[in-house]
């Protein structure tokens, strides 16, 4: 087991970094079921209520969380790069509406760096830590942790 310089838990091996306004945040990329834009998405799920967070997907209702209420950020903006990610969490498939997708990044333990204190919406017990990819860095969370109360 991989030991982070956090203390808490081990990064995950590889990230899918997406955008919530000005903030970056990476999550494993094992959760990953699929990525959507939020326009294609919404067409296909014949019932899309993100006020209520369900969606028809294939003929199964699967939750919808808004991460930037989540987060306590306002409500999503929804344009061209909105996207929704589809997760399996605990044999649970839910999706997450985002800003917009970043990247993919292969994660190296030693350069996890302590995560600096959580705000808004999320909490200390959210945070993996601070992961540094070339000039920039992400904020590594445990996206099991954020939506356990879904």
């Amino acid at each position: 087991m991989k030991k982070t310089t956090t203390g808490k838990r081990p990064p995950p091996d590889e990230v899918l970094a997406f955008m919530l306004g000005n903030e970056e945040y990476g999550i494993d990329m094992q959760r990953v079921q699929e990525i959507r834009g939020f326009a294609a998405f919404a067409q296909e799920a014949n019932a899309l209520d993100l006020d209520g967070g369900i969606a028809n997907m294939r003929g199964v209702s699967v939750p919808i969380v808004d991460m930037r209420k989540r987060f306590a950020l306002g409500d999503a903006v929804f344009d061209d790069s909105t996207s929704v990610i589809v997760l399996s969490i605990d044999g649970r498939t839910m999706g997450v509406v985002v800003d917009g997708i970043s990247d993919v990044h292969r994660v190296d333990a030693g350069r996890v760096i302590p995560a600096p204190r959580a705000r808004g919406g999320l909490k200390n017990d959210h945070l993996i830590g601070l992961g540094t990819f070339g000039p920039h860095s992400v904020t590594l969370i445990a996206i099991d942790e954020v939506l356990a109360v879904a």
